[in-house]
């Protein structure tokens, strides 16, 4: 943060909080009417990061398809969501960012192949700039013939 030759303020942080841009704004203002340029107005100015660390938990695959899965999870607090796949823990794919802030997310994987492993993380960021990334998780597809448990059978019309 520092002073402009104009007497505005400028100052950016990716670890607001909500609210902390009026307050920033506010603050900002009365510093400038009261003549604060120097080291005083940063400090008065400086916007403390999140004290909420953001979390992934509830982490789950289902139902799992032969050619592809559903993920679940949930952040704390609310972020973008992403998942980030492969057949071993190199990855080297990536499902479409979600870029809601949600709590609770699920994203459909599609176009796996039968009979394999894969692992996958998931990965989010919340309003602060904060990042999370879940640990390695893993599912199983089913081979060309088998059927998950529960899944619809249509019988053959003849």
């Amino acid at each position: 943060m520092h002073p402009r030759e104009n007497g505005t303020m400028v100052g950016t942080s990716r670890q607001e909080r909500p609210g902390a841009v009026l307050l920033f704004s506010l603050a900002a203002i009365l510093a400038m009417r009261c003549g604060t340029t120097g080291p005083e107005a940063a400090s008065v100015l400086s916007v403390p990061p999140s004290d909420r660390m953001l979390t992934i938990s509830n982490v789950s695959a289902s139902p799992i398809r032969r050619g592809g899965a559903t993920i679940n999870w949930t952040t704390s607090p609310g972020g973008n969501s992403q998942v980030e796949y492969g057949t071993t823990t190199s990855y080297g794919s990536m499902s479409t960012l979600d870029p809601r802030l949600v709590t609770s997310d699920a994203q459909s994987l599609r176009g796996l192949n039968a009979s394999n492993t894969y692992h996958y993380p998931m990965h989010s960021e919340d309003a602060n700039g904060n990042n999370a990334t879940s640990g390695d998780n893993s599912f199983a597809t089913f081979s060309a013939g088998a059927m998950a448990a529960g899944s619809p059978c249509w019988p053959f019309l003849i």
